[in-house]
C-alpha cells in the first residue's frame, strides 16, 4: 500500500520514510484492483495488505470496507508504531478486515527489539495482539528466521499460542550478497528449522505457513501420505491447502504504484495493473507462464518428484544463482535417493 512508516527495522531501512510517495495508488484504483481480484475465482484468492506502515494511509478503512463487501478475506500487516492502537484495529474490524498480522521475531523483548532496531516494540506488539484479540479478530504472527532468531523459536512458539494466534507465518530472509552476518541462514540451520516445524505442527493450535519455504510443502505432504491419508483426501484437507502454492504459481506481489512481481522477493516485472487487468498478467505475462510450468524447472528441481508440490524457492534460485529455473540451493533433497 506504501512504503512510508516511521520505523528503521534493521531488516527493512535505516531511516523513516515520513512522506507517502506520489505514485501509489489512489483509493479507487485500489478499489478496482480488488474487484480484479474477485474475477480471479470463487470464492476469491485472500489478500494481505502491508507496507510500509498500511496506517499512514488514511483510507485503508475505505479499501478493506470495499473488499470484504465483494468478499474478499482481508488480512492487514500492522506495524508498531504510534499510529497502532486499540481503536485503530476496532476500526479494521469494523471495515471487514478477518486477520490482523503483527511481527514477532523472538520471545525476548530484547532480542526482538534488537531485530527490529526499536526500544519497546516488543511491548507494543503484545498490546496489538491483545487488541486484535478484543476485536474478534484472527491473529497472524510473522517471524523472521535468522541465525540470531531461530535459537529462540521453541520459546517464540510457546508465546504464540498464549497469544491465541490463528497463523504462524516463519519468513526466510534470502542469501543474498552483501548479507551482514546473522541476518538469514544457512542450508543446514533453514532444515533444522523445517524438520522441528514438522514435529511442531501436528499437535499445534494455529496453522504454520512459510515464506521462501516450499519444502515446508512436501514435509507436510510426505506426513498426511505416511499417516495413510488417501491423496484425494490431502487435496481436500485445510493443512494440505498451499500445496503447489510459490512464487508465480498461486501467489502474486503488487506494489504501491501497481506494478505486480510474482512474489515480494522475487521481483521480476510482469505488468502494472494500472495498463492491465490483474488477471491478464497473472494469466498471460511469460514470466508467470514460465514460473508456473514445473516442468520447466532445471537440476534437482526439474527431476524431484515433489517438483509439483514444492518447485524449491525460485526467488532463492534466482538470488543466489541468477537462475530463475534452477536448483534452490538450500534444498538438502536428492531426487537420486531417500531424504
Amino acid at each position: 500500500m506504501t512504503r512510508a512508516c516511521s520505523l528503521v527495522c534493521r531488516h527493512c531501512r535505516v531511516q523513516p520514510i515520513t512522506e507517502r510517495h506520489a505514485a501509489e495508488l489512489t483509493t479507487a484504483e485500489a478499489q478496482r484492483l480488488l474487484e480484479q481480484v474477485k474475477a480471479f475465482s470463487k470464492p476469491p484468492p485472500q489478500v494481505l495488505i502491508t507496507g510500509g506502515d498500511p496506517l499512514e494511509r488514511a483510507d485503508l478503512p475505505e479499501i478493506v470496507s470495499y473488499g470484504a463487501g465483494l468478499g474478499v478475506h482481508i488480512t492487514v500487516h500492522l506495524c508498531p508504531t504510534d499510529r497502532l492502537s486499540a481503536a485503530a484495529v476496532q476500526e479494521l474490524a469494523r471495515a471487514g478486515a478477518r486477520c490482523v498480522s503483527l511481527g514477532l521475531d523472538a520471545a525476548d523483548a530484547a532480542v526482538h527489539d534488537g531485530e527490529r532496531g526499536e526500544t519497546g516494540s516488543f511491548a507494543r506488539t503484545l498490546d496489538a495482539a491483545r487488541w486484535v484479540r478484543e476485536a474478534g479478530l484472527d491473529l497472524r504472527i510473522l517471524t523472521r528466521v535468522t541465525e540470531i532468531t531461530m535459537i529462540g523459536l521453541e520459546a517464540l512458539a510457546r508465546l504464540v499460542v498464549e497469544l491465541g494466534a490463528a497463523e504462524w507465518a516463519l519468513e526466510f530472509p534470502l542469501p543474498v550478497p552483501g548479507t551482514p552476518p546473522g541476518r538469514t541462514v544457512n542450508p543446514w540451520q533453514y532444515w533444522v528449522v523445517m524438520r522441528w516445524l514438522d514435529k511442531l505442527a501436528p499437535d499445534a493450535p494455529f496453522s504454520i505457513t512459510t515464506i521462501n519455504g516450499p519444502q515446508w510443502q512436501r514435509l507436510i505432504f510426505e506426513r498426511l501420505r505416511d499417516q495413510g491419508v488417501p491423496l484425494a483426501e490431502i487435496r481436500r484437507m485445510q493443512a494440505a491447502n498451499r500445496l503447489g502454492l510459490r512464487d508465480g504459481r498461486g501467489m502474486l506481489f503488487v506494489t504501491r504504484s501497481g506494478d505486480v512481481y510474482p512474489s515480494r522477493w522475487l521481483r521480476l516485472p510482469a505488468g502494472n495493473v494500472r495498463s492491465r487487468p490483474l488477471l491478464h498478467i497473472y494469466r498471460r505475462a511469460p514470466v508467470f507462464a514460465v514460473l508456473k510450468d514445473e516442468g520447466r524447472l532445471r537440476g534437482k528441481c526439474g527431476l524431484c518428484p515433489y517438483r509439483a508440490i514444492c518447485g524449491g524457492s525460485r526467488a532463492r534460485a534466482y538470488a543466489a544463482t541468477g537462475d530463475l529455473l534452477g536448483p534452490d540451493p538450500w534444498c538438502l533433497f536428492s531426487p537420486w535417493r531417500s531424504a
